[in-house]
């Protein structure tokens, strides 16, 4: 019979509205960062359109 899985340390919960909010914000920080690498540069912007998105979802859910 096999043993029952421990549960995880940290069970993982959705994040917050200002989580979002501040990894776009760092995100968009490493972009301007990246200067010299347009892919690079590109590809944290959309990943923090993506954490904006997220934003605005936990936004919209929390509404009444």
């Amino acid at each position: 019979m096999s043993e029952p899985t421990p549960k995880a340390r940290h069970e993982l919960r959705p994040p917050t509205i200002d989580e979002a909010l501040t990894n776009a914000s760092r995100l968009l920080n490493g972009a301007e960062m990246e200067v010299g690498n347009p892919p690079v540069a590109q590809r944290l912007d959309e990943l923090a359109c993506t954490w904006l998105n997220i934003a605005r979802f936990l936004h919209e859910r929390s509404e009444p």
